[in-house]
């Protein structure tokens, strides 16, 4: 498909939407409007060549499904929904969808699932806190998607069993996931526990790969995101596109809530 100016909107101007905002800067031929709350079903309606979904996870399914049903690819901040079945309502399109699970954009990340493709995992361990922002929803399913994408895109399987145990501290809370698989298991340890904490993810094989999250990363992974969702608006394919890793990030967390 040959290249034009492309009509891009975003839904929601919070943080990430000023990330988003800021980050399309770079991009060349790209004509962005922004919608806020009241306004969005009009701003779809005019039919943009793509949509940014970058509003609180309760509006997420009810935005997209808008989009998707006038055959708008659409790109949705994680986490997808609070709702597996919400979630699932999604499938019925055809049209391109794209879950920004952040750390599957990194090239540091990318970089190790090349390396582990060629082992074989013996153990996952993963770690994720900060100072927050507070959410108005668990800080599980604001810190979860992180850790349980990439180990779901590495394992390439869904785990036959699900543990999680919570942790409080004051009105704050951590939460350790267990997830055990046919070879191997997995324990992450996420949540706003109130002190800022660097994301680490280990990998154990016949190595011990570390990664760290986006310290010394010269491109960042919101701006690959956005290109792999520009490509797929023209017709190119990326294996990160399409709701089969978001739909099972979302059961795990689902899973891990109803046993608290």
């Amino acid at each position: 498909m040959q290249k034009h100016e492309l009509n891009l909107l975003l839904v929601g101007v919070g943080n990430w939407g000023k990330n988003y905002i800021s980050t399309l800067n770079d991009f060349t031929n790209i004509n962005l409007q922004v919608a806020n709350r009241y306004n969005w079903k009009q701003k779809i309606n005019e039919h943009p060549d793509g949509v940014f979904v970058c509003t609180p996870p309760q509006s997420h399914i009810e935005i997209a499904h808008f989009a998707l049903s006038k055959n708008i690819p659409t790109m949705i901040e994680k986490p997808l929904s609070l709702s597996f079945a919400d979630a699932c309502s999604l499938q019925e399109f055809k049209v391109p969808i794209l879950v920004n699970h952040l750390h599957l954009f990194s090239t540091q990340y990318q970089q190790i699932k090349k390396i582990i493709n060629k082992k074989d995992i013996s153990w996952i361990f993963s770690q994720g806190s900060s100072l927050g922002p507070i959410r108005i929803y668990s800080s599980l399913w604001d810190y979860g998607p992180h850790d349980l994408s990439m180990i779901l895109d590495l394992s390439n399987k869904f785990p036959k069993e699900i543990n999680i145990k919570e942790m409080k501290k004051d009105k704050l809370s951590l939460y350790a996931i267990e997830l055990l698989f046919d070879t191997f298991s997995s324990l992450s340890v996420i949540g706003n526990a109130g002190y800022n904490k660097k994301r680490l993810f280990n990998v154990y094989a016949d190595l011990n790969l570390l990664y760290n999250g986006f310290n010394s990363i010269s491109v960042k992974p919101l701006a690959l995101a956005i290109k792999i969702f520009i490509d797929a608006i023209y017709g190119n394919y990326d294996y990160r596109l399409g709701l089969d890793l978001p739909l099972q990030v979302i059961k795990i967390l689902e899973t891990c809530s109803n046993q608290l």
